[in-house]
This record gives C-alpha cells, sequence and structure tokens, in this order.
C-alpha cells in the first residue's frame, strides 16, 4: 500500500484538488442561495449547439441601468430566442443572475427598473 501511494503522489494531489474545488462552488452557491433574491425578466437571446451533442443558452437582463448576458448550459433544449423568464439574482452578485426556466414570463410583463423583492407569479 505504501508503494501504492508513493507512486501516485501527482495522481492523489490531483483528485484532492478536484474534489477541494467541488467542495468549493458547492457551498458558494448555497450561500448565494441563501442571500436575498431580487427578480427581474430575463430574455432568451441565443441557442448554441456545440461538438458531441452539448447546447447551451444567453439570456440576457437588465437591473438599474445595467445589462447583463449569461450563458447556461441548463435546459437548452426547451426554450426559443424571445421567449422571457424570471432570472433570481443573490443580493451582492448582480452579474450573476439564474434564470428560472419553470417561471415563463408574458410579453406584457414588465419589471421595475430594480427588480421585484418576492418571486411575481404570472398567469400564463
Amino acid at each position: 500500500m505504501n508503494n501504492f501511494l508513493k507512486n501516485n503522489v501527482p495522481l492523489l494531489m490531483i483528485v484532492i484538488t478536484i474534489i477541494g474545488i467541488g467542495v468549493y462552488l458547492h457551498f458558494r452557491e448555497s450561500e448565494k442561495l441563501s442571500l436575498k433574491q431580487i427578480f427581474v425578466i430575463g430574455v432568451i437571446t441565443e441557442r448554441n449547439f456545440h461538438s458531441k451533442g452539448s447546447a447551451s443558452i444567453k439570456y440576457t437582463y437588465s437591473l438599474g441601468t445595467n445589462k447583463y448576458s449569461i450563458e447556461s448550459y441548463e435546459g437548452s433544449n426547451r426554450v426559443k430566442i424571445g421567449e422571457k423568464y424570471l432570472v433570481t439574482i443573490p443580493e451582492g452578485y448582480e452579474d450573476e443572475g439564474i434564470i428560472l426556466l419553470d417561471s415563463p414570463v408574458p410579453d406584457e410583463a414588465e419589471a421595475p427598473l430594480t427588480g421585484w423583492d418576492v418571486k411575481p407569479s404570472f398567469n400564463k
């Protein structure tokens, strides 16, 4: 067993580093979700198909006078360009809004300049 450990130190270091990064990212996302959330309207602007069958979407949203553009690999096969969805933004992370593909927004809806403090519900 000792020979195995001695011969595979670089491999073990890589595995430990990858696990550490995964744990950090998990807790960072959990922290963001525990913060106060602001809700705005996001619009799908692009659908991209990548090699090996993966796909992504780009969406934009505005908060105050700033406009943000985000790329996501979630749910990219079931949306169309121009569709609107709610975006949740953790307070302090205005450039990291998360699109809520289970919360479509009617075309006539408009968000306040500073967004909503509570998640609005739309009858669509």
